[in-house]
């Protein structure tokens, strides 16, 4: 078994879906001698713990994380070196959604309710909002959440009055 001549061991960790936890646990993998990290799960986590991975020279692949600077550095306008996405980004599946709003439904008039503490929710209506604008939709209302809110009525009424075809929740 193998590769390469090499056996592979499957190091498994929990997270919690914490950046912080993401970092240690990076930390803590270097220290045993890992070769290649797969994951974590979100981009929040995969960016907690890419710094320290790519001091070491340790390369990540992330399965899930949608967010482009997962990949891409803005700042340098260059592609991370030790980072590998197998997954579409945050971008492309926002315009395939507004797309699809426009090209199939034929809905041009939409709101979106964002969660203010989500940054992926904010990356998708962002990219959402661009591409729906840009070819030709109208949002005609925005409204923001936060994750423990369990009452929208004030947010709906104020959707409601503007009269949109939809409403996009990212």
């Amino acid at each position: 078994g193998g590769v390469l001549g090499k056996e592979i061991e499957v190091l498994v960790q929990d997270n919690k879906s914490q950046n912080r936890e993401a970092r240690n646990i990076a930390e803590k993998l270097i220290g045993e001698g890992v070769v290649a990290v797969i994951g974590p799960a979100t981009s929040g986590n995969v960016q907690a713990e890419v710094p320290v991975l790519t001091d070491a020279k340790i390369p990540v692949i992330a399965p899930a994380a949608t967010a482009p600077e997962v990949t891409y550095d803005e700042k340098t306008d260059t592609v991370k070196e030790y980072v590998f996405r197998v997954c579409f980004i945050d971008p492309d599946q926002s315009q395939v959604m507004a797309q699809y709003i426009l090209d199939e439904l034929g809905l041009k008039k939409g709101a979106m309710m964002v969660n203010q503490e989500d940054e992926y929710s904010i990356g998708l209506g962002n990219a959402f909002r661009e591409y729906f604008t840009t070819n030709g939709g109208e949002i005609v209302a925005e409204e923001g959440f936060i994750t423990s809110d369990t009452a929208f009525k004030s947010q709906l009424t104020s959707i409601s009055s503007k009269n949109p075809e939809f409403i996009y929740v990212p």
